[in-house]
């Protein structure tokens, strides 16, 4: 996950969920003596043990399992306990046996309730001490798939502490609220106006809530296990659509760090688009034509809220880019990069056979040209490579940026060149004037992949890259690489024009017998043009080869024929 590797870079911001992992047992303290008053005896049972092993009894008689979950259950006392108890693998509410799963259903949600309702004590405490524990061990347990049943239904009574009370305590819920995959009908609203309060820490947590959200959203969307599971990626796209909007509007906050956050929720958002748009190369072996397109128009549909939501972020993104803070201007260029990746696999996949323009993240990227074409000459050479892939993405709707991706391809980063070369290919025949002369010292880098890449962009200028023929032609030497010889004959038999038949002429006599047959072949395609390279062909058919003869036959007969 790019986005997710991203976001790995070190900076100096805080890092609540690597500050609840270091912390582990700074929740249990207050608990310890507040709500859970442990026994004097030390050689007393682990209830939960006891628990644990009552579950495990491989007994499939109901009416023993439930007396023995009932017992253990009864022994708990205390969050750390009932909070243990409730994590167990062992529990069989899942259980194929329908009557075994209503026996662990009834006791666990029975169990569930009474946890909720001692941290609701806690939060409701006296003690800033047992409050700010509660909510720590709240947002510590958001972390786990298995315990959004545990967390979720406390949304409201963190919310209650996100509106009133100290204001370290305001920040901690607002913090934890982003860690326990929340109701958001909720949860939004209140950190939508922590957003507009005054306090700065008080925004800022309420940002890291927002991103919080949207990266858990992420990361289930994009799990291997999970990821797969219709019901994750409605979820996603419900998180999606709902957090977007809130996140738009912080991204012009006065604090940089709630800023930073805001553009993180959109790169989390398009990196979970990203992984739920399926690649076109998995449309199902022995699917009938309807049913893949049935399947295809459904999953369109269904994804349509989550990238109509981005893409009207693209304006914000697209300012962002210009934030005057450093990190911010990353995050929004490496949020662009992500939308581009999804942009070009949602085209691979539903454009084939939908209307021309159906791309909303294409939309989101075009807002940003002005500022992405500022960027290629940016002195930072992160930026100008986040620039011209961001533009590449783009594909012919780069074309305004032509004469800067010209003047790109003389930067002295390879990478930049080569992607400046390969973005003016995309844009051809826009732009030639400033792309051909720009493309032409390139033919002969120093550098393998920088010359069949320029070779390759020339190709798409067709008779447009006329004035680069004569460079063309030098690479057709044989101490070339065999691969750039065969570009460029593919080059200059795409310019067709009298000019370039020379040059195809001469690599009838290439030492690999692969060039021979490109130049038979591709001067046979130049029809007419080619005649005065007949008696070469005509030669070309006694070649040692069979497959030059065959080429230059063919030749022959389509010059003859003037086809």
């Amino acid at each position: 996950m790019p986005w997710l590797h991203q976001m790995s870079r070190n900076e100096s911001r805080p890092n609540f969920v690597g500050f609840y992992a270091m912390r582990p047992l700074i929740w249990l303290a207050p608990f310890a003596v507040a709500l859970a008053p442990m026994t004097a005896d030390a050689q007393a049972p682990d209830t939960v043990e006891v628990l644990r092993q009552a579950l495990k009894h491989p007994s499939r008689e109901p009416a023993a399992r439930d007396q023995a979950i009932r017992e253990g259950c009864a022994g708990l006392h205390g969050i750390p306990e009932m909070r243990r108890a409730l994590l167990l693998q062992e529990w069989r509410d899942g259980d194929a046996d329908a009557t075994m799963a209503d026996v662990d259903r009834v006791h666990r949600q029975a169990l569930v309730d009474r946890f909720q309702a001692a941290v609701r004590q806690a939060l409701a405490s006296g003690e800033a001490s047992v409050r700010l524990a509660a909510i720590d061990m709240l947002a510590d347990l958001g972390g786990r798939a298995s315990a959004t049943c545990l967390t979720r239904g406390l949304t409201g009574d963190l919310v209650a502490l996100t509106e009133q009370g100290p204001a370290e305590t305001r920040e901690a819920a607002a913090r934890a609220l982003g860690q326990i995959s929340p109701d958001l009908a909720t949860a939004l609203p209140a950190l939508a106006r922590l957003l507009d309060e005054k306090e700065e820490p008080l925004r800022q947590a309420a940002a890291t809530g927002l991103a919080a959200i949207m990266r858990e959203a992420a990361r289930k969307a994009t799990d291997s296990e999970s990821g797969s599971d219709p019901r994750v990626g409605q979820e996603l796209v419900g998180v999606g659509a709902a957090v977007l909007p809130v996140a738009g509007r912080a991204a012009s906050d006065a604090s940089a760090i709630v800023r930073r956050r805001a553009v993180e929720v959109m790169g989390w958002a398009a990196t979970a688009a990203l992984g739920q748009i399926a690649d076109p190369r998995n449309a199902e072996d022995g699917d009938d034509a309807a049913s893949y397109a049935s399947r295809r128009a459904e999953e369109r549909e269904a994804l349509l809220p989550l990238l109509l939501a981005l893409k009207a972020q693209g304006p914000v993104l697209a300012q962002t880019l210009r934030d005057a803070d450093a990190p911010v201007r990353a995050r929004a260029r490496r949020a662009l990069e992500i939308v581009g990746e999804a942009s070009a696999r949602w085209r691979n996949r539903f454009l084939p056979e939908s209307p021309a323009g159906d791309d909303p993240l294409r939309d989101a990227l075009r807002v940003a040209l002005p500022s992405l074409v500022a960027g290629l000459h940016d002195p930072d050479r992160q930026a100008r490579q986040s620039a011209v892939t961001i533009l590449e993405s783009l594909d012919k709707d780069a074309f305004p940026a032509g004469t800067d991706l010209a003047h790109a391809l003389a930067d002295p980063d390879r990478f930049i060149r080569w992607a400046a070369a390969r973005t003016l290919g995309k844009i051809a025949p826009n732009a030639a004037q400033v792309a051909v002369p720009a493309l032409i010292p390139l033919v002969a880098d120093a550098d393998l992949d920088l010359r069949l890449t320029a070779l390759g962009a020339l190709y798409h200028y067709g008779p447009a890259a006329a004035p680069a023929i004569a460079a063309v032609e030098a690479a057709l030497k044989p101490d070339n690489a065999t691969d750039v010889r065969l570009a460029a004959l593919a080059v200059l038999g795409q310019i067709d024009s009298a000019a370039a038949i020379p040059g195809m002429t001469a690599a009838l006599s290439d030492p690999h017998e692969r060039v021979r047959e490109a130049a038979a072949r591709t001067l046979g395609h130049c029809a007419s043009l080619a005649r005065p390279a007949l008696p070469a062909l005509d030669g070309a058919t006694k070649d040692p080869s069979l497959r030059v003869r065959r080429a230059a036959t063919e030749a022959l007969l389509q010059i003859a024929s003037g086809s």
